[in-house]
């Protein structure tokens, strides 16, 4: 996320007085997109630290994995737009009992993993 957020604004301001205001508006949405999915994520982590120190309460609840998942991929979709990769799941009618926090923090590693190690061009 961090990394898109450096590519939008850089193009913003490399090309602010030769592109129309929708263009730039589109640059800023972008922008405030992955800044508020990376201010989760970093929160997300720290949630994790703390767990890590047994600071942290683990609270188990039903997760609905098809939505929680495509949640959890959102905060990779310019990630996997930039590499032109295609991620499918198949989570329907799948309800597990964990902590919301710990598994989204166990997705998004394997996640980020996978797209740092994927060729580029695989959709």
């Amino acid at each position: 996320p961090i990394g898109s957020i450096l590519n939008y604004s850089g193009l913003a301001e490399s090309r602010f007085d030769s592109i129309d205001d929708e263009k730039k508006k589109s640059y800023f949405v972008a922008i405030n997109q992955q800044t508020d999915k990376t201010y989760k994520l970093l929160e997300s982590l720290l949630k994790w630290a703390r767990s890590q120190s047994g600071n942290i309460e683990i609270v188990k609840e039903e997760i609905e994995m098809a939505k929680f998942m495509n949640a959890t991929l959102d905060v990779f979709k310019e990630a996997i737009k930039e590499k032109d990769l295609s991620v499918q799941t198949n989570f329907n009618c799948i309800t597990i009992i964990s902590d919301k926090e710990i598994l989204a923090t166990i997705i998004r590693n394997l996640v980020s993993n996978a797209i740092k190690f994927s060729f580029p061009n695989l959709a």
